[in-house]
C-alpha cells in the first residue's frame, strides 16, 4: 500500500479542506445528517450544566455559527463567547450570521 504524501494534521491542509468545502458545507451538512446535525447541537447545549448570565466562553471549530442562536439563550446579555475556525471562508459566514443575530456576543478569531 502506497502511503500519502499528505500531513493530516497540517494546518494549511485542514483550512484548505475548509475552504474548499465552505460553499456546500451547510447543505452537505443537512443531507448527510438527514436534518441530525442541529437536533444534535441543540440537545447537546441543552444537556450542559447551568449557564451563569455572565459567562464567557469559547466555540471551537465553529464553522458557520450554527450553533449561536442556541447558545444565545444559554448566556445572557452580558455573556461573551469567542468563536474559533481555522477557515477564514468559515469566519466570513459567521460573520455574516452574526449580522442577523439580535445580540452579537461574539468575537470572531482566524489563525
Amino acid at each position: 500500500m502506497k502511503k500519502s504524501k499528505v500531513d493530516l494534521y497540517d494546518p494549511d491542509f485542514v483550512s484548505g479542506i475548509f475552504e474548499r468545502m465552505s460553499k456546500t458545507y451547510g447543505f452537505a451538512n443537512l443531507i448527510t445528517s438527514f436534518g441530525f446535525t442541529s437536533r444534535w447541537k441543540r440537545q447537546c447545549l441543552k444537556d450542559l450544566p447551568a449557564i451563569d448570565e455572565v459567562s464567557h466562553g469559547y466555540d471551537l471549530m465553529s464553522g458557520m455559527g450554527e450553533s449561536w442562536a442556541e447558545i444565545q439563550k444559554r448566556i445572557g446579555p452580558r455573556g461573551r463567547v469567542v468563536a474559533i475556525d481555522i477557515s477564514d471562508e468559515m469566519n466570513r459566514k459567521a460573520s455574516e450570521h452574526l449580522k442577523r443575530l439580535k445580540q452579537k456576543k461574539y468575537l470572531l478569531k482566524s489563525n
